[in-house]
């Protein structure tokens, strides 16, 4: 009789074990998920700072930059640097966060 309570109490014990890893999983995914939640938002706000200075950025080539030039040269000197620059492609600024 005493073997039978020894590997009751064992598996009883093993269960526990098995409860608590379960336990500690959950407790872990559960962290995992508020994080991920907090990653996405911290990815947006700071994509959306990054188009924003990309759009400043070009405003600032196609405008001041561009104007600034075309006071430094004349005729098709300053036309040349002003079409360049207007056509100058807007900066993609992709955030390094990944959610």
């Amino acid at each position: 009789m005493g073997m039978g309570v020894t590997a009751d109490l064992d598996m009883l014990v093993q269960a526990a074990k098995e409860t608590k890893k379960v336990q500690e999983r959950l407790a872990i995914q559960g962290a995992l998920s508020a994080k991920q939640g907090d990653w996405e938002s911290q990815s947006f706000d700071l994509q959306s700072r990054l188009e924003t200075k990309a759009s400043e950025l070009q405003t600032l080539a196609q405008g001041t930059i561009a104007s600034e030039l075309a006071d430094c040269f004349t005729g098709q000197a300053a036309d040349s640097a002003v079409a360049y620059l207007a056509e100058w492609p807007q900066a993609d600024f992709s955030s390094l966060i990944r959610a």
